[in-house]
């Protein structure tokens, strides 16, 4: 087979960490889009319910303080992260000449790294030990809670991947552009 025959070599499609982080992130802010539907659906069946009855769905309080809020808050990690949605002291930012901002966000990258790291391990540990307990609410409707602690250090991996892969990537770590994984 000669040289012109032959087809173009084509790039890999693969699963790079880039492609990787988006689908996470992506999966995160879906499910956090989901908990909020099915968070809105329960209280409204349960108010309902407790208006026409005078008592309402039983472990609506247990599911909603153990499972639906913590969904909420960690599924979404990343996702907020790579839209820049977070808190920012933007007053401070704008001050700042252009080396000072550089050195200012890096050193916010490597203090987001430290505490993601710190809370996802501490909530991985923690997540472990209601595992292994069994933890469960024994209220008007027994159920498992454990399984939901283990949101913690997934919304962190989430967070940390948000803030890492940008920077392993010259040029990504610009928010004043689209993103180049089509996160919003």
């Amino acid at each position: 087979m000669t040289q012109s025959a032959r087809e173009p070599v084509r790039p890999s499609r693969g699963l790079g960490i880039g492609r990787t982080t988006a689908l996470v992130i992506k999966a995160g802010e879906r499910l956090g889009m989901l908990v909020v539907v099915v968070l809105l659906v329960h209280v409204v069946v349960d108010v309902t319910i407790r208006y026409a009855t005078g008592q309402g769905l039983p472990g609506t309080i247990d599911f909603v303080g153990n499972w639906w809020m913590p969904a909420l808050t960690f599924a979404a990690l990343g996702a907020v992260e790579r839209a820049g949605r977070q808190i920012e002291a933007s007053f401070l930012r704008d001050r700042l000449d252009r080396r000072s901002g550089a050195v200012a966000r890096t050193l916010s990258a490597v203090l987001s790294v430290f505490v993601c790291l710190a809370m996802g391990v501490a909530g991985f540990v923690g997540a472990m030990a209601h595992m292994e307990r069994g933890e469960a609410a024994i209220g008007g409707l027994a159920f498992p809670i454990w399984p939901a602690r283990f949101l913690v250090p997934l919304g962190m991996l989430a967070l940390l991947l948000g803030v890492l892969v940008p920077s392993l990537k010259p040029g990504e770590g610009d928010r004043s552009r689209p993103h180049p994984w089509g996160i919003e």
